[in-house]
């Protein structure tokens, strides 16, 4: 399966499911059952997780 850049963000977010890919704006082709196996693969990230610290 091939992602352009614009998948990115949504993926990292994990929103794998092909209408968060169409909403990022992202065009995705291939085998799309590599999207499934991609998507039980990552782990959620933790929206608090403190990027920088004072």
């Amino acid at each position: 399966m091939l992602f352009d850049a614009l998948a990115l963000p949504a993926l990292a977010a994990g929103n794998v499911t092909p209408a968060a890919l169409a909403a990022a704006g992202s065009n995705a082709t291939g085998d799309t059952s590599v999207r499934d196996r991609l998507a039980a693969v990552l782990d959620p990230g933790d929206q608090n997780f403190p990027i920088v610290t004072p």
